[in-house]
């Protein structure tokens, strides 16, 4: 199965944006019959902090917006900067067999 990632971030809270987010993969998952998979940060926020809201609260505002599964992504953001834990992110999702991917600056994977 292919697998479409929604976005992968904090979504401490999930506001509007990664609502709209959510919502424009879900358009794609549709038309292509795949899912919306979502790597949701739990433990540290990327900003090195803790959370304002649980991975719960967080994974299940994802869930309602319209996102398939959630996969949580431990670890990353306690000692590792942003230059670091993206490369391994990335890796961790084409490992899971992800193609395509929607986010906030409408980037092409291809280029």
């Amino acid at each position: 199965m292919n697998f479409l990632i929604g976005i992968s971030a904090d979504f401490d809270p999930v506001h509007l944006g990664h609502v709209d987010l959510i919502q424009k993969a879900r358009e794609v998952a549709d038309a292509k019959g795949t899912e919306v998979v979502i790597y949701l940060n739990k433990g540290y926020s990327a900003n090195h902090a803790p959370f304002f809201a649980s991975f719960e609260a967080r994974s299940r505002m994802a869930l309602e917006a319209g996102a398939n599964r959630i996969v949580p992504i431990e670890g990353l953001h306690h000692r590792l900067t942003m230059a670091y834990t993206v490369p391994i992110r990335i890796a961790m999702m084409i490992q899971d067999g992800v193609t395509d991917y929607v986010d906030a600056a409408e980037v092409n994977p291809k280029k």
